[in-house]
């Protein structure tokens, strides 16, 4: 028995062992001849836009995928992901749950398939990595006058696996660069700052980077958001969000003004939302726990209707907001049904919302309530997400069974996300004459208990007896 572990043991070893030479193997043989980052930190969102160019001295099938490598730190806020080739075509990407012990620090390593093995030729991907809560405020409290100061850390080198023949990064910013770290070559111009290119730069190689620069855009993070649609084929489908909002710039030093806030705003303050909506919405209303909220304005454009959000207080840095707003919309725009299969239907819907303000959501839920009595569920997502089920119920009015309620979370989203699902499901438009039929049915029993309660006699003496009488 003991000869038998040591025998496992080994063979477990030796895979390892072979899968470690194969990889490190398929490491030497990419080169990355160029990487361009464009980094974007007009918000608290850094926008990366990366372009490699890659050769590999072997042409064999394992080549055609290569390992991209993000550090452990922006794994934590990393919101959106993806790889394309040169054609913009979306390439398949497969990631670890575990971070890998490297020299630059714990690394998420994700390969990257392409449609074709690499070789001597050169390829062009594009990556688009967008992080959430990049940047934090430096200082980390301002009074309500001054501008917001914050700062982003990163590397001047780009963390791959690979050799790098040559590299340069770019980074663009909404104001004035206060500092930063400089590597030459340096070229700062305004609101523009490069780095680079940097030549022959090994695998793994990192030089921290800091820059303090003035963002004054608001910092808004949604802790929470709950949208819900309601299906109803009588031709209606209600959509109710619950927003859990706050600001995670810099804190408030000292006391609120609002005479000084009137006379002159606070740049980095949110006193106003504003939220795109279909231009078909109708029924709008605004609330929270109070009650109704009427600080709201609706404009109509000729491709959507702007819903302005005005919070009972203006928005500093840490502070919250708690609201939900709906409207109503008409079904048949969202709700289509199979030429082959009448009973059949597809719902359309959009998985995020349209702010104007650059946001992120850390819990983002979806809700999708049926009407009762669908089946054969199917949901189609654009893209991964952390769960997604379709046993939960909802009971309204008149229901028996409940109506199927499709529930779809993710983390970290932001306004990229906000894309089309699609559901699936069979429906029999008899169920639609179940609740006129309840409805009937109760009135029926009603003056039917009404009728014999009228004419029973319930006395004890009979009635020819109290006549006499």
């Amino acid at each position: 028995m003991q000869k038998l572990i040591n025998i496992t043991s080994l063979a477990v070893l030796l895979f390892f062992y072979i899968s470690a030479l194969v990889f490190t193997s398929s490491a030497q043989n990419i080169v990355f001849t160029e990487v361009v980052r464009s980094i974007e930190l007009t918000s608290h969102l850094a926008v990366n836009n990366v372009f490699l160019r890659m050769t590999s001295s072997s042409s064999s099938s394992d080549g055609n995928s290569f390992i991209y490598a993000i550090s452990e730190s922006q794994h934590e806020h990393l919101s959106l992901f993806e790889a394309f080739d040169e054609k913009g075509a979306k390439l398949q990407i497969d990631g670890t749950a575990t971070p890998k012990s490297t020299s630059a620090g714990p690394v998420y390593e994700y390969q990257i398939k392409l449609e074709r093995p690499l070789s001597s030729s050169s390829t062009l991907v594009k990556i688009l990595l967008i992080e959430s809560r990049a940047m934090t405020p430096s200082p980390k409290k301002i009074t309500q006058s001054q501008p917001q100061m914050v700062r982003y850390e990163g590397s001047h080198y780009f963390l791959t696996p690979y050799q790098v023949r040559t590299q340069n990064t770019q980074f663009k910013v909404p104001s004035r660069i206060d500092a930063f770290t400089d590597k030459q070559p340096t070229v700062h111009n305004g609101n523009s700052l490069r780095f680079g290119p940097y030549e022959e730069v090994g695998p793994y190689s990192v030089s921290p980077l800091s820059i303090r620069l003035e963002n004054n855009l608001p910092f808004l993070n949604i802790r929470s958001l709950v949208k819900e649609y309601e299906v109803s084929h009588w031709g209606n489908l209600a959509v109710e969000e619950t927003y859990n909002v706050e600001h995670i710039g810099a804190h408030l030093d000292g006391p609120f003004s609002r005479f000084d806030f009137m006379r002159s705003p606070s740049p980095s303050a949110v006193s106003i939302l504003n939220f795109h909506v279909p231009k078909e919405s109708a029924d709008w209303y605004y609330r929270d726990d109070i009650g109704n909220i009427s600080s709201s304005h609706i404009i109509k454009t000729t491709t959507h209707t702007k819903l302005q959000v005005l919070p009972r207080f203006v928005l500093f840095g840490g502070w919250r907001t708690d609201f939900y707003l709906g409207y109503n919309l008409p079904l048949q725009q969202y709700l289509s049904t199979y030429v082959s299969n009448s009973g059949k239907y597809l719902l359309n819907v959009t998985f995020g919302i349209t702010l104007e303000e650059p946001y992120s959501i850390e819990n983002h839920v979806v809700r999708v309530i049926l009407p009762e009595g669908a089946r054969d569920i199917q949901v189609k997502i654009p893209f991964a997400v952390d769960s997604q089920s379709n046993s939960d119920r909802h009971y309204t009015y008149l229901d028996t069974s409940g109506r199927p309620v499709v529930v779809i979370s993710k983390k970290n989203t932001v306004l990229l996300h906000n894309q089309f699902i699609e559901i699936t499901y069979s429906f029999s438009q008899l169920q639609m004459l179940k609740e006129p039929l309840l409805l009937t049915g109760a009135f029926f029993l009603l003056l039917l208990a009404v009728i014999v309660y009228v004419r029973i006699d319930l006395s004890i003496v009979p009635q020819a007896h109290r006549k006499v009488e």
